[in-house]
């Protein structure tokens, strides 16, 4: 009788002692150390520069895309201080949204560059000149092409893949 006290208590101790294993097992097949690293890109891949250069109280832009970008929507905007005014001049590709941003109507394509866009700083005060500092910022945004069901292109400006500034002294 004794005998089956302690085997029944031995028993009992395993049987609660086994509750938790499936836990602690999980945890020492799952737990795992390693070095090193790899490069994972989710989504959509959209790398893009903005250029600039200035004459003639103009700053005129380019947007450029890598190679390995993806087909893009681009739309800029200008911001300029007080004392000056601006109007722009998109060579025809250009329009203008009435949100103060100006799209690009071709889509961007990998590899390649929109057209430049010109930013025409006008009423500028007598007493300055052209080597004298002053800023006028431009800011540009690209979106990856999205397709409706019927094949139409169209933009989605929530989902931005790239944007930047450029601007500062003209």
């Amino acid at each position: 009788m004794k005998r089956w006290k302690i085997l029944l208590t031995v028993l009992a101790l395993v049987l609660i002692m086994s509750i938790g294993i499936g836990t602690a097992y999980g945890y020492f097949t799952t737990y795992v150390v390693t070095r090193g690293g790899h490069v994972v890109t989710l989504g959509e891949s959209g790398r893009t520069d903005i250029y600039e250069r200035f004459s003639q109280w103009t700053k005129h832009v380019t947007v450029s895309s890598a190679a390995d970008s993806d087909p893009a929507f681009v739309r800029i905007r200008a911001y300029w201080g007080a004392g000056y005014s601006v109007t722009y001049e998109g060579n025809g590709v250009w329009y203008d949204g009435g949100d103060g941003w100006w799209y690009y109507t071709p889509i961007l394509q990998p590899d390649s560059s929109t057209s430049e866009f010109d930013v025409y700083i006008s009423n500028v005060p007598s007493d300055v000149t052209e080597g004298d500092e002053f800023n006028i910022v431009v800011v540009y945004e690209t979106t990856s092409v999205r397709y409706r069901a019927d094949g139409t292109p169209y933009a989605d400006w929530s989902v931005r893949l790239d944007s930047g500034t450029v601007g500062g002294v003209g």
